[in-house]
């Protein structure tokens, strides 16, 4: 077994998590608000999605998919909805931390928190791009392609570096929500949904542009 290559696995499971994007944002408003279990939860699909998408990177699907300009079309418009949708939702639900009545995390609710984590991680295109990249450079010199156990070996490894991240985060904030006022925590609502939204916002220009692109070539 080649540990040096599953250790840069883990690696890059730690540098993915660590950049501040909108999962590392979903984990901490999720964690503050909710406790540790609703961040954990958002941990777990993310790592999960990173897992995947090293996956994916490693077999050079996700340099296939790529080089088709309505794939990254449709991948830059879903997942800028998609965050868009998320902040509104938290826009409309923020009012609720106002009140003194806690949230009891449901088996079900827990659950989607983790489907929405992962969807958003497999759908964000710039962690897309990011796997794209580093699946091409952890090609030993002396292989062309990689094993299937490799291949499984190293999303586990990835997925796992992504949790240790992603689950420090979600214990530090859920602290927060011990000795934060509810006045805080609707205003710490409303700030992650505004960025959320400014993001999918982008996403979904930019997928405006390919679409001209794509119009001005026919």
């Amino acid at each position: 077994m080649d540990y040096w290559f599953l250790g840069k696995c883990f690696l890059v499971g730690l540098s993915a998590s660590c950049t501040v994007g909108p999962i590392f944002i979903l984990t901490f408003n999720n964690s503050a608000l909710h406790g540790f279990l609703k961040g954990l939860f958002t941990a777990l699909g993310a790592a999960i999605g990173d897992g995947i998408l090293l996956f994916l990177g490693l077999m050079g699907a996700l340099g296939i998919l790529h080089e088709f300009d309505y794939s990254r079309l449709i991948i830059d418009l879903a997942g800028g909805i998609l965050l868009v949708v998320f902040g509104i939702v938290m826009i409309m639900q923020r009012n609720k931390f106002l009140s003194d009545v806690k949230v009891r995390q449901s088996a079900d609710t827990l659950l989607l928190t983790l489907a929405k984590s992962l969807i958003s991680t497999i759908l964000n295109p710039l962690t897309l791009i990011f796997f794209m990249f580093i699946g091409s450079q952890l090609m030993p010199h002396t292989q062309e392609f990689f094993t299937r156990s490799q291949m499984m070996m190293g999303s586990l490894m990835t997925t796992l570096g992504s949790l240790v991240v992603l689950s420090a985060i979600a214990y530090a904030a859920s602290r927060l929500h011990t000795v934060i006022t509810p006045k805080k925590l609707a205003f710490i609502s409303l700030i992650t949904a505004g960025i959320l939204i400014f993001i999918g916002a982008y996403f979904v220009g930019d997928a405006v542009k390919i679409l001209q692109t794509l119009h001005a070539g026919i």
